[in-house]
């Protein structure tokens, strides 16, 4: 096997406290980048480690360490031959080290089929260092506690970077000594929050500008010596060539210059290598990204909405102008992930809805090419529409939703898919804000609930179509409410992502409101 270990930069890194035991709490937006080492993994007799670095064939090596963590947490059965062929520049803060052990711990997944989760790997890998957990990913995350809690984030920003290397190193532990004596902080627990928020937003909307108006590192208040004029020396180099802003990487001693385009970081490539002072260096790269996902879509339409009253089913109902199954379309339809959208109905409401399609198909938006509208015939209970949608769908992950549930938001189906990288079944929902009691069927309270472990389940769901297909078709017979049910009957763990309140279903009339 051979498989490359992406560098990262910190978008961000705000110093947030110190802990009791010494560790720092931090806020912070890994992105990986371009720039990798490469290691190749080669079934052998017993473990060897060589690396085109000799000084670094110790069992310190992060790589080492990985190797070792997985073979003890994980029991595997096989050794390996790793070679390291190192490109990435030590003491810089690009996680040289932390991505060598992630790119190892990966690969040994690879070679068993993957059968270890993401999460399993991130607990594991925390042993090693903060920022590995990180590097296990392809795509930004925000790192927060010692920077392993980390929570993955959606980006469609092309970035275009140059880092320069000065010869002078800063030394972790050193840094955040420095930091303890500064004694401050430079924004505030909500003005962090405030700009990791737009941060965010930015990655999301790939507004290169913006991000880069976010950029910043606490480390570079306390930057000193030769360090501290390096530092200087290298953002006068990036901004003067035309870096929309220039920021060091981590704990130093690289400095990240972000250009608006790649055109424009070529240029400035050329003009900063004839400046260079010598012994310095100058990489170029761009950010990496996760594989992006695509699904299909189930939207549940086969039920009568007897509880909205009237005649008119509450799929139907006008909700600022438009139907209330319109609204809920709109967001699938005009999602890039989506492929394909199958709508299980009542044979009687099947001319209206293709009213509502067809004004969809002219009215909206969409983000490349539109995904597919397919209509089938619900069943008797909802899980034999799906049941019967699910026929229709070749996708790997599926989406199912509630037509009624109009108030869902884009960034629910990112939260879904991306969870979906991680776990075979997910589902939005919320914490219960009220206490929740059981009863028998007389009324009388058999069971106060744990109120902080009581979540009311939303829509979207979301699934590996062929192991939902399999729940299916094993429990075909067992009363079941929604098909995450399904899933823990077969023994699948079912992950909750956090919702919305706001994405409340349309029950009676007073919900749409």
């Amino acid at each position: 096997m051979i498989v490359r270990s992406r560098a990262k930069v910190n978008l961000n890194l705000y110093i947030t406290g110190r802990r009791p035991d010494g560790y720092h709490t931090v806020d912070t937006v890994y992105q990986p980048i371009g720039l990798h080492d490469t290691l190749e993994l080669e079934p052998a007799d017993a473990f060897s480690f060589a690396c085109s670095r000799p000084e670094l064939e110790n069992a310190e090596n992060l790589a080492v360490k990985a190797y070792a963590l997985m073979k003890r947490s994980f029991h595997l059965p096989d050794e390996f031959a790793v070679n390291l062929d190192k490109k990435i520049p030590s003491e810089a803060g690009l996680g040289g080290g932390s991505s060598d052990a992630a790119a190892l711990m990966n690969a040994l997944s690879d070679f068993y089929g993957g059968c270890f989760s993401r999460p399993e790997l991130e607990k594991a890998a925390a042993a090693l260092g903060a920022d590995v957990p990180a590097l296990l990913r392809k795509g930004p995350s925000r790192g927060r506690g010692t920077g392993t809690q980390l929570t993955p984030l959606a980006s469609r920003a092309a970035l275009s970077f140059l880092i320069v290397k000065p010869p002078v190193s800063c030394p972790t532990k050193e840094m955040y000594q420095a930091w303890d004596a500064l004694g401050s902080q430079a924004f505030s627990a909500a003005e962090i929050e405030r700009r990791q928020a737009e941060l965010e937003e930015a990655l999301i909307k790939g507004d290169v500008r913006q991000i880069a108006s976010l950029l910043h590192n606490d480390f570079e208040a306390v930057l000193s010596g030769e360090a501290a004029e390096a530092f200087r020396k290298a953002k006068e180099l990036l901004e003067e060539a035309g870096a929309l802003n220039a920021l060091l990487c981590g704990s130093g001693s690289a400095v990240l210059g972000l250009f608006a385009d790649a055109e424009t970081r070529s240029a400035a490539a050329s003009g900063i290598r004839r400046k260079l002072p010598a012994g310095w260096k100058l990489f170029s790269c761009e950010n990496t990204k996760e594989k992006p996902l695509s699904c299909g879509v189930i939207i549940a339409a086969g039920g009568s909405g007897s509880r909205f009253g009237g005649a008119v089913n509450k799929i139907f109902a006008p909700l600022k102008g438009e139907p209330v199954l319109a609204h809920t379309l709109k967001v699938f339809y005009r999602h890039p992930a989506v492929k394909k959208i199958v709508i299980p109905c009542r044979p009687e409401d099947k001319t209206q809805i293709e009213d509502v399609v067809s004004a969809l198909k002219a009215e909206a938006p969409i983000s490349g090419k539109a995904p597919k509208i397919l209509l089938t015939e619900g069943g008797a209970e909802r899980r034999d529409s799906v049941r019967n949608a699910l026929a229709h769908i070749r996708e790997k992950l599926v989406l199912i939703h509630d037509a009624a549930r109009p108030f869902v938001k884009p960034r629910a189906v990112d939260d879904c898919l991306e969870a979906l990288r991680d776990y075979p079944a997910v589902s939005l929902a919320v914490p219960s804000r009220d206490t929740v009691k059981l009863t028998n069927e007389r009324g009388e309270v058999l069971e106060t609930t744990d109120r902080p472990n009581t979540w009311l389940v939303q829509t979207p769901q979301g699934f590996d179509r062929a192991l939902l297909e399999e729940a299916h078709r094993r429990f075909a017979k067992r009363p079941v409410t929604d098909d995450c049910t399904l899933m823990e009957q077969a023994g699948r763990n079912v992950k909750l992502v956090m919702g919305d309140y706001g994405n409340r279903k349309i029950t009676v009339p007073e919900d749409l409101e």
